[in-house]
């Protein structure tokens, strides 16, 4: 027998104990296959301003971001994909307090103005975060090409129905969204749901970046 053979027998020999040992001590063995990322797409992403658990929190988020479904559910769409942003022109995340406490260049920003905008979305105390998009309607928004994401503290308060939140996961897929060239397409309530309410594709980006 061949070495090649040999390996394929004991993989077949491991597979099966597993299976036999999950199906006679269901709670005893939990197999979970995480798809690999390569370690250098995070080279692509800059955090500011968070702390190290608010950045770790936001790190371990990303990772599904990064996995086949959910590139595929961004192409389907014809945005750029997070995977796309982070190894082509890079993201920047900041805390959203970075927009009281820095000028608009600082923020790699082009205008002030735009500095201003958000700043007084955050105000308003609804928005978990916010998304300048390198370029929005063929005008540069970015002083370096990459988008620029701002969180709110209360994205990482966890899901919640009725203060219409967010979880942290889910906050980040839909400021990707924008990040990869979805303008705001609310839906037929307007107001009452989010800016993202009337985009025809949401629901399967937001399922395949889980």
């Amino acid at each position: 027998m061949s070495m090649n053979s040999d390996w394929k027998s004991f993989l077949c020999f491991v597979l099966a104990s597993a299976l036999v040992v999950s199906l006679l001590f269901p709670c005893s063995m939990t197999i979970i296959l995480v798809e690999p990322i390569d370690a250098s797409v995070y080279a692509g992403i800059e955090i500011n301003s968070f702390g190290w658990d608010g950045e770790r929190a936001i790190y371990k988020e990303l990772a599904a971001k990064f996995t086949r479904p959910c590139t595929e559910a961004f192409d389907e769409a014809g945005l750029r994909s997070p995977l796309r942003l982070a190894t082509e022109s890079g993201i920047v995340i900041h805390h959203f307090g970075d927009l009281y406490t820095h000028e608009a260049e600082d923020l790699g920003l082009v205008s002030n103005k735009t500095r201003s905008i958000y700043r007084a979305e955050f105000s308003t105390g609804r928005a978990q975060a916010g998304t300048v998009p390198a370029v929005r309607s063929g005008i540069r928004l970015t002083t370096d090409g990459r988008p620029r994401i701002f969180i709110h503290d209360s994205a990482f308060f966890g899901e919640s129905f009725w203060f219409s939140r967010l979880a942290l996961s889910d906050v980040l897929t839909h400021e990707l969204i924008h990040a990869g060239g979805q303008p705001s397409t609310p839906g037929w309530l307007g107001f009452f749901q989010h800016d993202l309410a009337g985009f025809e594709h949401y629901d399967k980006i937001m399922n395949a970046c889980r």
